[in-house]
């Protein structure tokens, strides 16, 4: 017998020819190994991406050893015999020759609320709501521009707007007031929720409203007052103050000594004349130290009698004089015909 040698094939006697492993698929590489024929035999050499003698290979990972060829602004993937290069979030290209920024609110790939300003960043974007709208950018809720309900009819100071979210507890505008029907109401884009029920003041007053005769209070509330709220006497022309203008309701319920108003000096009875010789000054009683002048209707004159008189301090008070000037139906002689 004459068996051909390993790697030729043949009777042995006519001829031994070589054998090509690889095309017979006789060949021992690994399946991601290249053969390569040689005579009598072959070599195996593993494909790009792998490491190994052909006979066996594994893959390579060309990010942990540094051997890709991604650029800047991407990250390495590996896979099976190569690797990727995505552009990183914010930026675009194929990951090997650039990735550049993306503008996002450019190219309307930006997630803003359609009530927000999209600002393009190096490698990303924020956004920013518009006036009168809050929120992260990404959500925009609009402000409630109007005042709570019902709140101005408690006669409660209110702001001319309140963001979205904002909470109104509802108040009433003196201390011994509470509040009845619904307690609040919240903004939640442009519009208050509204109450199941109408809030309103409920006054429990501490202090009963006081009165002072010939004079008034101020403010005078005919339901009553609250601990420690103010209010203020006045007396009428001819009366002065006796004790304290301004009291306070006090705890329990009570006032401190309320104030009288008692008469001041005046005279009475200003001598005139009840006729149409005169204008009566000011009415016929004056306080002391008054003066008041006499002046006649049209077409008179003065002919006797003081044209003033003064109201003297005594006990009591008097006028200097008791009695009324005289008047005349007078002509201006230039008139005459």
């Amino acid at each position: 017998m004459c068996p051909c040698d390993f790697g030729f094939t043949g009777d042995g006697l006519a001829s031994c020819t070589d054998v090509n492993e690889c095309t017979s698929m006789t060949d021992m590489c690994d399946l991601n190994a290249l053969c390569t024929n040689t005579f009598s035999s072959h070599t195996c050499a593993c494909n790009p991406g792998y490491a190994g003698d052909g006979f066996t290979c594994a893959d390579i990972d060309e990010c942990f050893a540094s051997t890709h060829g991604c650029t800047l602004y991407s990250t390495c993937h590996n896979t099976i015999g190569s690797y990727i290069c995505p552009c990183d979030f914010g930026f675009t290209g194929d990951g090997l020759a650039s990735c550049t920024d993306l503008d996002e609110c450019v190219s309307m790939m930006d997630s803003c609320d359609s009530n927000a300003l999209c600002t393009n960043t190096f490698g990303s974007y924020f956004c920013t709501c518009n006036p009168g709208f809050v929120g992260n950018g990404f959500t925009c809720a609009a402000d409630c521009m109007t005042p709570p309900p019902f709140a101005i009819d408690l006669g409660v100071t209110v702001a001319p707007f309140y963001t979205h979210g904002t909470t109104y507890v509802y108040v009433c505008p003196r201390l011994c007031q509470t509040i009845g029907g619904v307690p609040s109401t919240t903004c939640s884009d442009v519009v208050w929720s509204q109450p199941n029920s109408i809030p309103f003041c409920q006054l429990f007053p501490e202090c009963l409203a006081p009165t002072i005769q010939f004079g008034i209070v101020t403010p005078f509330d005919e339901e009553g007052y609250c601990e420690g709220e103010y209010i203020e006497f006045t007396c009428g022309s001819f009366y002065y103050l006796d004790g304290q203008r301004f009291l306070s309701c006090q705890a329990g319920g009570a006032w401190q000594t309320l104030p009288v108003c008692k008469p001041r000096p005046a005279c009475d009875d200003l001598p005139t004349i009840l006729s149409n010789e005169f204008n009566v000054p000011c009415g016929t009683r004056h306080l002391v130290d008054t003066r008041v002048t006499y002046k006649c209707n049209p077409q008179y004159k003065l002919i006797d009698g003081p044209s003033t008189n003064d109201c003297l301090d005594g006990t009591p008070p008097m006028w200097t004089s008791s009695v009324a000037p005289l008047a005349h139906l007078w002509v201006n002689p230039q008139t005459r015909t």
